[in-house]
């Protein structure tokens, strides 16, 4: 199967959480962006007709906390670390879909260990194994075996639509750490040439 490669969307970051972005894959400085309110207070326009409530997300992040996970990647000079979420589940096989330049190092070839997080904030690690990398598209796939119940974090279908204006977060493990919540807001779509 091909990879289908997401349409970009412009993401802008709130308060104090636009300070904990370190910068991009490259380690280069991010470039700052300038939040004027918080996004989940903000009219959502047409499409929902009111203001969002933080509690309305609650349970989203929650779930997605909960399906994310942290990656290590054995390579010739040390360890890269990335995240991502748990996308799909069949029976005791477990897919998780995560950055592709996290395996340039290893060229693929590195032992995995994939840290689940349990609700009470500990971890456990297993083994896992990549199906696949893309540099140029930054995509990978790992499978887990696990054998407890883990929530899948659902991925947005090609006929769902999205507006400027409507609250999104990010989850990530900033530097190897436990999942981090980073709350944003979609500020433009279809900036870029190409599909809108």
């Amino acid at each position: 199967d091909r990879f289908v490669q997401p349409t970009p969307t412009q993401v802008r970051q709130t308060g104090a959480e636009r300070n904990l972005r370190s910068g991009s894959p490259s380690n280069k400085a991010a470039p700052s962006a300038v939040a004027t309110r918080d996004p989940l207070s903000r009219n959502r326009g047409e499409r929902s007709g009111g203001q969002v409530a933080p509690s309305e997300l609650a349970a989203p992040i929650a779930n997605a906390l909960q399906s994310t996970v942290r990656l290590q990647i054995d390579d010739p000079t040390g360890t890269s670390k990335g995240s991502g979420p748990l996308i799909d589940r069949r029976g005791e096989d477990a897919l998780i879909l995560t950055c592709g330049h996290i395996f340039r190092d290893s060229n693929g070839k590195g032992a995995i260990t994939v840290d689940l997080f349990q609700p009470d904030g500990t971890s456990r690690q297993i083994p896992g194994r990549l199906l696949d990398f893309d540099l140029s598209r930054d995509l990978a796939l790992v499978t887990i075996r696990a054998t407890d119940d883990l929530p899948v974090a659902r991925i947005a279908r090609p006929s769902e639509r999205f507006t400027a204006g409507d609250p999104v977060f990010s989850l990530g493990c900033d530097r190897g750490d436990a999942p981090r919540v980073f709350a944003s807001e979609i500020t433009a779509i279809s900036q870029y040439y190409g599909p809108p």
